[in-house]
């Protein structure tokens, strides 16, 4: 099974490819997508066409995407594009998606629901091996772990809370 986690942002979004195999899990992939500094149009733009690249280079077959909860309505829409951008690719490249929250990522990979960036990283070392990464691509993976996990638990019908 090959998942895509997303971690979506305007400025800096993060993805990262796991694939089980065998009983392990193997981080084969992943990245931050940084488009600061450029108008909005070029930002949405340069997310598709690399997201895009990704998807041809790696084809996974399901995508994991972190649900966005705002924290005020200006970064809501701007993050709101971005996801949409995501979500219009996956439907095109005809990839399942399944949405899930901060917090239930955190809770199903830390086992505390409002852990830290640095409980986050530990948390990802401790299930499986992976190189020191950044805050997003961090994200990134988690998102995908949850999901995999949630694969186990569910299958591919129908899952606990998201």
């Amino acid at each position: 099974m090959r998942v895509i986690g997303v971690d979506p942002g305007i400025a800096k979004l993060g993805y990262a490819i796991l694939e089980e195999k065998d009983g392990e899990t193997l981080l084969i992939g992943g990245g931050i997508i940084r488009t600061e500094k450029l108008k909005t149009e070029e930002r949405l733009f340069k997310i598709y066409s690399e997201l895009s690249k990704v998807i041809d280079d790696y084809k996974p077959y399901e995508m994991a995407i972190e649900d966005f909860v705002g924290r005020n309505i200006k970064d809501a829409l701007k993050i709101g594009e971005a996801r949409g951008i995501v979500l219009l690719l996956a439907k095109e490249k005809g990839i399942k998606v399944f949405e899930y929250s901060p917090t239930k990522v955190k809770r199903d990979i830390s086992g505390y629901g409002r852990t830290d960036k640095e409980g986050m990283k530990r948390a990802i070392k401790f299930i499986m091996s992976a190189p020191d990464m950044g805050d997003d691509m961090a994200d990134a993976v988690a998102i995908s772990l949850c999901h995999l996990s949630e694969r186990k638990l569910y299958g591919e019908g129908d899952r606990g809370d998201s």
